[in-house]
């Protein structure tokens, strides 16, 4: 008998118990699957939870992570760092003992001119100095806000202005970093030798050096009265110095091509010739490589040249007005430094 005949039979004999059975198949079947269908839902739910979960977690590191980078790049380059604050100079010490002796020595011969050559794309415009002092000291190098520091700020007018000088460049843009032997005035404010420096000594020559080899203290006893960090040398003995094709960064950015520039050269001792070029405005001016400032400093007779911070830095500030065209929207960069000239 198959199963059929055998489901026939045990309906026929006993009616009133397949359904029952039926209901009862159907109740387990329910009962098992039911279970099975909640783990289902529960496990989806704690997926769910966990990715959630995760998901928070990672944005609150993130967060975290974001807040951590901004404030050290906050702190490193835009907090100010005051180390040495209230900074008077020989002049302000002049005028509150009002002993003229007590001054910083004027500079006896000052002109400067503006130059242009080329055309459209290539036209380089610049503007030379040509300076004659009694001496080294004759140069005041002057602090942002009469204070030493990083992230210290303070435009090349504004510098001048207070000081009562009758001309200013930017200087190296000490405060931007934490290294380089720092002598102003005759004061050493940092002894960190990183790179290639200028010195200027009070008797009123200048040299470039390399600061790996001596010391803030020993460039003092030598008679130095000012020190500049920034760089490469672009002449020495009246010749272009070698390298200035390559490569060349004082922080991370590569600055040999054309660029705007600030820089400083002797052409005997008291005899100084400063120069800013003006660049990255294309039919106005281009800027130069390292290679072109030096053969301009090399045209004006200088034995020494050495570079200074350019870019949106260079500026020249001449009888009360900036004279050049500064590349930072047409304004001056605030900076830590200037170099003044009474």
């Amino acid at each position: 008998m198959n199963r059929e005949q055998s489901a026939q039979t045990l309906n026929a004999k006993y009616p009133y118990m397949l359904p029952t059975m039926r209901s009862s198949a159907s109740r387990i079947h329910q009962s098992t699957s039911e279970p099975e269908d909640t783990q289902k839902s529960f496990l989806k739910q704690h997926t769910m939870k966990r990715r959630r979960i995760r998901r928070v977690t990672i944005l609150l590191c993130f967060i975290a992570l974001s807040a951590s980078v901004g404030w050290v790049l906050c702190n490193r380059y835009l907090v100010e760092h005051i180390h040495i604050s209230g900074i008077v100079y020989p002049r302000e010490v002049a005028a509150q003992s009002a002993s003229p002796t007590a001054a910083v020595p004027s500079s006896s011969g000052l002109s400067v001119k503006r130059f242009s050559r080329g055309k459209g794309n290539n036209k380089v415009t610049y503007f030379v100095a040509d300076i004659t002092v009694a001496n080294g000291k004759s140069f005041l190098a002057c602090f942002a806000k009469n204070e030493f520091g990083e992230n210290v700020l303070e435009k090349t007018s504004s510098m001048a202005a207070r000081v009562c000088a009758s001309f200013a460049v930017n200087g190296d843009y000490y405060g931007f970093r934490t290294d380089g032997i720092i002598i102003r005035d005759g004061v050493l404010y940092r002894d960190a030798p990183a790179r290639t420096g200028l010195a200027i000594y009070a008797d009123g020559h200048m040299e470039s050096y390399n600061e790996a080899d001596t010391t803030g203290k020993a460039l003092l006893r030598a008679g130095v009265w000012n020190t500049y960090s920034f760089g490469p040398a672009l002449v020495a003995g009246g010749a272009a110095c070698a390298g200035l094709d390559q490569p060349y960064s004082v922080d991370t950015t590569d600055i040999h091509n054309k660029q705007p520039r600030t820089a400083i050269g002797m052409v005997e001792p008291n005899h100084f010739i400063i120069v800013v070029v003006d660049g990255r405005q294309t039919g106005y001016s281009c800027g130069m490589t390292f290679q072109e400032l030096a053969d301009v400093f090399i045209r004006f007779h200088c034995q020494v040249a050495y570079n200074l911070d350019g870019g949106k830095s260079a500026t020249m500030y001449y009888d009360g007005n900036v004279i050049n065209r500064p590349c930072s929207n047409y304004n001056e960069r605030s900076i830590s430094d200037a170099i003044c000239l009474f």
